[in-house]
């Protein structure tokens, strides 16, 4: 127990691991081994564990969470909705029950109703830096590209929490989209490239950081941010059609053939 409140999930793993051995089935270790294996990303194994408990105590709030965060860390979206909606049902006004039902929704692109469940969770979802941070995510992808009034609400949402130490992962690239919706170059680079500095394997900010540059008609700086991004995703066919669309840019009166000829030259080494 020492060990899981201190946060040394292996010391607990292990502890937890020899107590449900001598004692199967007891409710609170299986619990606890499966926060420990959680926490340590072993997601298979954690839900086996909150489904042990849960054939015992089929209405363990606590159980039912984590067991759908587990199904969500696994993209088994279903499953994840499914547990966190029972769950919600012994917990009416849990936050985390709420917001997880929400990122389902932004996963599956439902934004409107992603909304609906972040909105729900403002009172007693503990992260407001997450919350703020997906619902302007959403309002982003529900707005006009063109509407240059939207899109300066959105930029504002996002600049609102850009000082906070939390933020999630895909910030960065998140303002750096916005801010290319509305034209405003400049800025777009310099958040893409710090989403790279933050993930140098994201192939998201390398597509954008080259379509932007794209836009720039800057075809050399195009070419080798799209080449490095097909070094890391060797078979992305997105990431080809541009680097072609850039090498016909780069070569006077090309015809087609000669322009994917040279291409296909070019990207061997990636498809061997």
């Amino acid at each position: 127990m020492i060990a899981l409140e201190e946060e040394k999930y292996k010391n607990a793993k292990t502890y937890f691991s020899k107590i449900n051995f001598i004692i199967p089935n007891f409710k609170d270790t299986g619990y606890r081994l499966g926060i420990a294996l959680l926490n340590l990303g072993e997601y298979v194994q954690a839900v086996e564990c909150f489904e042990g408990v849960l054939k015992t105590s089929p209405k363990n709030f606590d159980s039912l969470l984590h067991l759908a965060i587990a199904f969500q860390s696994l993209d088994e979206d279903n499953k994840a909705e499914e547990a966190y909606s029972k769950a919600l049902k012994e917990s009416p006004e849990s936050g985390d029950c709420l917001f997880g039902l929400g990122f389902i929704c932004y996963r599956q692109k439902k934004y409107k109703e992603a909304i609906e469940f972040f909105e729900k969770a403002r009172e007693t979802f503990a992260d407001k830096v997450k919350l703020a941070f997906y619902i302007n995510k959403c309002n982003d992808e529900l707005s006009p590209e063109h509407d240059d009034i939207q899109s300066k609400t959105i930029i504002e949402g996002y600049l609102e929490i850009a000082n906070e130490s939390n933020l999630p992962a895909e910030f960065n690239l998140s303002l750096a989209t916005a801010y290319a919706k509305a034209g405003m170059i400049p800025s777009a680079l310099d958040y893409c490239k710090r989403s790279l500095l933050d993930n140098p394997e994201d192939i998201e900010s390398y597509k954008l950081l080259g379509l932007i540059q794209l836009v720039q008609m800057d075809f050399v700086a195009t070419k080798n941010t799209i080449s490095t991004a097909l070094h890391l995703q060797p078979k992305n066919e997105e990431l080809h059609n541009i680097l072609s669309y850039v090498l016909c840019q780069q070569i006077d009166n090309c015809t087609l053939d000669k322009c994917r000829e040279r291409y296909h030259e070019m990207i061997k080494q990636f498809l061997n």
